[in-house]
């Protein structure tokens, strides 16, 4: 019982986080055209995966191919949403105004660095399980924990952008970071 408990507490906290980094995404989105749905839709479709190896993990815990079947789910997820956001914010009719290129960067950064530790994961998972289990773990928490080094970083990237019009959220509280970064 307690596998399938942890895979389940752990794939919703990774969902959870990927569903606040892609409302977080949408601030610097204006507008979209049919290839950023289709981005979009295909993120989606990586994203509802995930209770599949979830459970698989769940009923496997010390089984490489389960842990690297729930490692390659996320290093999708990841890939899709990196190459989503890449796509909008290299288009200027889609990204809001004074989106920088610094910024677009850094983002694609952070949003792509889970795919190594993931990576890392399942090789690790070879030679000890509960090892990849572990780093899973810490992408999560990297992301949930504040992290000064990576909220001065964006900041800096940032610029700030203008807001949309109609929008009453400083700018202050639009970009913070504290549990945003994925």
């Amino acid at each position: 019982m307690a596998p399938h408990l942890w895979a389940f507490v752990l794939s919703f906290v990774i969902v959870g986080v990927y569903w606040v980094s892609h409302h977080n995404m949408l601030y610097f989105i204006r507008t979209v055209d049919r290839q950023l749905l289709w981005l979009n839709l295909t993120l989606l479709l990586l994203v509802v995966f995930i209770p599949f190896p979830a459970a698989l993990l769940g009923q496997h815990a010390d089984n490489e191919l389960a842990v690297a079947l729930y490692g390659i789910n996320l290093m999708l997820v990841n890939a899709a949403g990196t190459a989503m956001w890449l796509y909008a914010t290299s288009r200027p009719h889609l990204a809001v105004d004074g989106m920088t290129p610094a910024l677009s960067r850094f983002v694609a950064k952070i949003h792509a660095a889970p795919i190594l530790v993931y990576a890392a994961a399942i090789a690790l998972a070879h030679w000890y399980v509960p090892l990849g289990l572990i780093l899973f773990a810490a992408v999560p928490a990297f992301f949930i924990l504040p992290n000064p080094f990576v909220d001065r970083r964006l900041r800096s990237a940032m610029e700030a952008p203008p807001l949309p019009a109609g929008t009453s959220v400083t700018p202050e509280k639009r970009f913070d970071t504290t549990a945003t970064r994925l």
